[in-house]
C-alpha cells in the first residue's frame, strides 16, 4: 500500500520550508501517516490528492474526509470547491509530499549510508555486488530496487525499480529499525523526475551510462539526461560520486554537482579505478583492477566488459567509504552476479550454452552481444531472442533489431510484455530495422515457442541468449499478468532438446 505510518508530528512542523501556495484551516493537527489511497486515511492522516495518469485524486476527497482526514493536500491554490478540515495548496506537490513523508519516518537517509544507482543500464547488477561488497565487510545493507526490495529482515520480489516517496521512506525506516547500516537503492529517471527521491540525504551516488530508453516518457536524450543528472544535483558537499567516464554523459551528471567525484573506465586510464581485462570467458573474467586500493589481478564469476565496469563501479563506490583491504583481497569470493543478469541454465549433459539476460534496450543488448560474441567457441553460432514491451518507447524497436542482427548469427523476434498493443503490430516495428541481406531471422509472437525453436537449433560449441526479462516471471498480455519465466521455458526446452538427442 502507498502509505506509511511511522512516528508523528505537527502538521505545522511537517510543512516547514515547504513553498505554500494557499492553506484554510488549523495546522496545529498532530499527523502520524500520509498516504495517497484514500481507503487508508483514518485520524491523523494526511491525503495527497494528485492527479496521476490513470486517477485523479481529488476526486476520493469526499472518502478521505470522511474517513476522518486531519488534512488535504493538493497543487496549486486550494480552490473553494475542495473542503476538509485543512486544506493545503502547495507549488509542487510531489517534493512536498517526498519532504514530508522523509520526515514522518524520522529522516531515515540520515541514519544510513545512502548509496543511489542510476543510468540506463547496469544499476541491478551494481545494486547487487556493492550490496554483497558491504555486506562482507559487516555493514548491514537493504536494499531497493527492480529485482528485490530487502529491508534488513529479507528479500521481497519488487514491482518497480523505484517506488513512491512514501513507500521509500518506510523501507529506509525499517532498514533502520532492523540494524541495518546502509541501504542501496536504484534510482530510476521517472523517480528522479517525479521527485520520489528527492527528500533522501544520498552519500554516494553512481552513475553507470546513457543510452536510449524511455524517451516515450522523456522526450529526448538531452532531457533525459538532465532527469539523470538530478541525483547529483541533490547531494550535498561531502558525499560522493561516482561517474562511468567511458560515457560521455559523465560530464552532464557532475556539472552541477557539490559532491567529490571518482571516475571509473575501462576504455578511459585517467581515472581514479582503472580495470584491465587480460580475458573473457564464459563463465568468468580475468582481470586486473588498479585504484586506491593499489593493484590486484583477480578471477571473477561475471561475464562481459560491461560486468566487469559494473563491478568496478561497485568497488569503488564501497571503497569512497570503506578502505577496507578485504573488499578487494577477497573479490572473488564475494560476488555473484543477480538473477536474470546473464543467468545460465545448465542441465546436465547440453553441450552448449543458455543464459537468460534482462537487456531490454538496444545498448544493453548491444553489451550482451559483445560480451558472448567475445567468448563464443570458434566455430559456434550465437542466436538471441528477443522481443520489445508493448506501450512503451516505440523508437528502440528497430535498433534493437539492427543491433541484433550486426551481432547475432540468428536472431528470433518475439513478444516481450505486449500490454495492449497488437503482439504483431510490435514485431513489424522491430523488423524494420532488419537489413534486407543479413543473418536468418525468424519472428512469432509465442515466445515460448521462439525459445524452443532456437534452443532446439543450437549444437555444440553454440550460445543461446534470451533476452529482455531476466528476473521477470511474468508476461503483460493486455492488462492481464500471466505467469512466464524464461528460465522455466528455456529448461523445459533443454529437457526436451537432450531428450530428442538421447533417443535412438
Amino acid at each position: 500500500m502507498n502509505s506509511s505510518k511511522l512516528t508523528e508530528s505537527t502538521l505545522q512542523d511537517l510543512l516547514e520550508g515547504v513553498p505554500l501556495l494557499s492553506s484554510r484551516g488549523s495546522l496545529s493537527a498532530t499527523i502520524r501517516r500520509i498516504t495517497e489511497d484514500s481507503r487508508d486515511v483514518g485520524p491523523g492522516s494526511i491525503f495527497v490528492a494528485r492527479t496521476g495518469e490513470v486517477h485523479d485524486g481529488r476526486q476520493f476527497i469526499p472518502a478521505a474526509n470522511a474517513a476522518g482526514a486531519e488534512a488535504i493536500l493538493i497543487q496549486g491554490a486550494c480552490p473553494d470547491e475542495v473542503k476538509g478540515p485543512c486544506v493545503i495548496g502547495v507549488e509542487d506537490l510531489p517534493g512536498a509530499m517526498a519532504l514530508i513523508s522523509h520526515r514522518l519516518a524520522g529522516n531515515p537517509s540520515r541514519e544510513l549510508e545512502l548509496y543511489g544507482i542510476t543510468g540506463t543500464n547496469g544499476k541491478t547488477t551494481i545494486s547487487f555486488l556493492l550490496s554483497q561488497l558491504l555486506e562482507s565487510i559487516g555493514v548491514k545493507a537493504g536494499l531497493v530496487g527492480t529485482v528485490s526490495i530487502d529491508d534488513g529482515s529479507g528479500p521481497v520480489p519488487a514491482e518497480v525499480t523505484t517506488p513512491d516517496a512514501i513507500r521509500i521512506s518506510s523501507i529506509l525506516s525499517q532498514c533502520v529499525d532492523n540494524g541495518c547500516r546502509a541501504a542501496v537503492m536504484e534510482v530510476s529517471s521517472h523517480g528522479l523526475q517525479q521527485q520520489r527521491t528527492s527528500a533522501l540525504e544520498f552519500d554516494v551516488a553512481i552513475f553507470t551510462n546513457l543510452t536510449g530508453d524511455h524517451l516515450d516518457y522523456h522526450g529526448s536524450m538531452e532531457a533525459y539526461a538532465d532527469a539523470k543528472a538530478l541525483l547529483f544535483e541533490q547531494l550535498d558537499a561531502g558525499a560522493t560520486a561516482v561517474v562511468n567516464a567511458d560515457d560521455p554523459a559523465s560530464q552532464r551528471m557532475i556539472r552541477d554537482t557539490r559532491a567529490d567525484v571518482l571516475t571509473y573506465g575501462l576504455d578511459q586510464t585517467r581515472v581514479d579505478a582503472h580495470a584491465h581485462i587480460k580475458r573473457l570467458h564464459l563463465d568468468r573474467s580475468e582481470v586486473v583492477l588498479d585504484g586506491p586500493w593499489g593493484r590486484q589481478e583477480h578471477v571473477l564469476a561475471l561475464v562481459g566488459r560491461h560486468n566487469v565496469a559494473n563491478m568496478l563501479a561497485s568497488l569503488l563506490a564501497a571503497w569512497s567509504r570503506h578502505q577496507d583491504r578485504r573488499l578487494i583481497e577477497s573479490l572473488p569470493e564475494l560476488i555473484s552476479p543477480p538473477a536474470g543478469r546473464f543467468e545460465p541454465v545448465h542441465p546436465d549433459g547440453a553441450p552448449f550454452a543458455v543464459l537468460v539476460d534482462y537487456a531490454h534496450t538496444d545498448d544493453a543488448l548491444a553489451r550482451a552481444l559483445s560480451a558472448l560474441r567475445a567468448v563464443l567457441p570458434e566455430h559456434g553460432t550465437l542466436r538471441v531472442v528477443f522481443g520489445c514491451g508493448g506501450d512503451r518507447d516505440r523508437t528502440k524497436r528497430p535498433r534493437m533489431a539492427q543491433v541484433a542482427c550486426s551481432l547475432a548469427d540468428e536472431v528470433y523476434i518475439t513478444s516481450d510484455n505486449p500490454r495492449t498493443e497488437d503482439p504483431m503490430a510490435i514485431i513489424a516495428d522491430v523488423l524494420e530495422g532488419v537489413p534486407a541481406d543479413g543473418v536468418p531471422v525468424h519472428h512469432d509472437p509465442d515466445r515460448t515457442s521462439s525459445i524452443h525453436r532456437a534452443i532446439h537449433a543450437a549444437v555444440d560449441g553454440d550460445v543461446v541468449l534470451i533476452a529482455g526479462k531476466g528476473h521477470e516471471d511474468y508476461q503483460i498480455i493486455g492488462t492481464t499478468r500471466i505467469h512466464f519465466d524464461d528460465r522455466e521455458v528455456a529448461r523445459e526446452a533443454l529437457a526436451d532438446r537432450l531428450d530428442m538427442q538421447e533417443r535412438p
